[in-house]
């Protein structure tokens, strides 16, 4: 419009006619009274890319389509991942060090023009939050009272089923936050003891007609793992059952059953940690023996996966174990996606088959996935999302009866009907963590969060 005038750092005339125009930009010295001075146009674009920015220096940044002064950068997502790690109990955990150092790494001098930096050091805090893993419970009092139960002489009661149950029940995969369960696991144990009734005391012929029966003495709690036998008190002849459970990262290395003589007495192996004997004319003591299982060193390393990483020791574990193989010589490729054929073929090799060969490479595991009822065998090659993947572990496993809740998870209403059941019980044995509270069921699995469910998986169902 005639007669309009426009001083300073930037000049220009905003609209013309009756429309606005953006490309009559000035930058550089301005006149007062009549001109722009020496200030030269500069077109939308070269405000878009940089060039004017460029020009005014470090006292600017360019955000966006336009310069803008270079000020502090936004901290408050790391505020917001600060405020998680807070309100965390650092004790309930096996390692918080990587959240620490996460924490401990930030700095707060970045401006607008290092904001991806910023955002960086967010990330930072929240991957070492999503990796935590929770210690396990406290199983003290639970051994306290199997202790108790196999000091007893089953045949001196009426009945003696409901203490059977209760230390059937017992089940040494909680972590430290389900601690209240463990205990109730011990509760249950102690009430049945104190529900037993006595048999009556037999007459003293019958007594004399009786086979005399023979004491079986076991630790209960052994170092590094524990025992039960059954019956506790046995007639000649007869067959008594010792149950041992090694404790995590343990296994049995000897279990000696000896007379009172001290005369090793044969074991017959039943599997699933069972084993039986012949009763001799004697007390007998059984002794286990545990040791550590040897960890294999990592025989494969990856240039795209740091020992820092959060999922550094997964790899390890899944690629160690054939579960899963690097993409390329070198390479794992953590952030790409996983395909449905891949986790079926995954699965088809932890259950021992060989997936080897085929029209396809997922053809075998494909087959076995149908055949088992894990998966439909559709879409395998469509990349699966997290709720997919905790399904077919849930369906794996014989799609136990599902146990806890998903309400602290401010997605939960995302999860798709078909998975609710699956995720929960994936939420329950702590083989889904979720991240800054979502479980984001939709999204894509990676290889790396496969590779940490995975493992997780495997460790839970030893």
């Amino acid at each position: 419009m005639p007669g309009i005038k426009a001083t300073g750092v930037f000049a220009g005339h905003l609209w013309g006619g009756s429309s606005i125009v953006d490309t009559n930009c000035f930058f550089g010295a301005c006149g007062t009274t009549e001109n722009a001075g020496t200030a030269s146009e500069k077109t939308e674009e070269e405000f878009r890319n940089g060039t004017v920015a460029g020009l005014l220096g470090e006292a600017f940044a360019q955000v966006g389509d336009y310069p803008k002064i270079n000020g502090p950068a936004d901290y408050s997502s790391v505020d917001a991942a600060i405020d998680k790690v807070n309100a965390l109990n650092k004790d309930n955990y096996k390692d918080f060090s990587a959240v620490e150092a996460a924490v401990g790494a930030v700095v707060r001098d970045k401006k607008i023009a290092e904001q991806s930096a910023v955002d960086a050091i967010a990330k930072a805090i929240e991957d070492a939050i999503a990796a935590l893993q929770y210690k396990g419970a406290d199983y003290t009092k639970v051994d306290e009272a199997l202790a108790k139960a196999n000091a007893l002489n089953k045949d001196s009661y009426q009945d003696f089923s409901a203490v059977e149950k209760a230390i059937a029940d017992v089940v040494r995969d909680k972590n430290i936050t389900e601690q209240s369960k463990v205990d109730a696991m011990a509760k249950a144990i102690e009430d049945a003891i104190a529900g037993l009734v006595p048999r009556p005391s037999s007459s003293s012929s019958s007594s004399s007609s009786s086979k005399p029966s023979y004491s079986v003495t076991a630790p209960g709690t052994a170092e590094n793992g524990s025992v039960t036998v059954s019956p506790k008190n046995a007639t000649k002849g007869s067959t008594v059952t010792v149950t041992v459970k090694p404790n995590d990262g343990y296994q049995l290395d000897k279990l000696t059953v000896a007379d009172a003589k001290g005369n090793t007495i044969s074991v017959t192996d039943k599997g699933n940690g069972k084993y039986t004997f012949t009763m001799p004319a004697s007390k007998v003591t059984v002794t286990p023996k545990f040791v550590k299982i040897a960890q294999q060193p990592t025989k494969k390393t990856f240039v795209d996966v740091d020992k820092s990483d959060w999922f550094a020791d997964a790899v390890a574990y899944v690629t160690e174990k054939g579960l899963m193989n690097g993409t390329g010589s070198d390479t794992f490729s953590p952030n790409a996606s996983t395909t449905r054929g891949m986790l079926m073929t995954v699965l088809a090799r932890y259950a021992g088959e060989d997936t080897a060969g085929g029209a396809t490479w997922y053809e075998k595991g494909m087959n076995w996935a149908k055949s088992k009822g894990v998966s439909d065998g559709t879409h395998p090659e469509v990349n699966i999302t997290r709720e997919q993947l905790v399904t077919m572990l849930y369906r794996y496993v014989g799609s136990p009866k599902a146990h806890g809740s998903l309400d602290s998870f401010s997605d939960a209403t995302s999860v798709s009907s078909y998975a609710v059941n699956a995720m929960q019980w994936a939420v329950a044995n702590g083989i889904v963590n979720g991240s800054n509270g979502k479980l984001n069921p939709q999204n894509n699995a990676t290889r790396a969060q496969v590779a940490a469910i995975l493992m997780r998986f495997c460790e839970m169902s030893k």
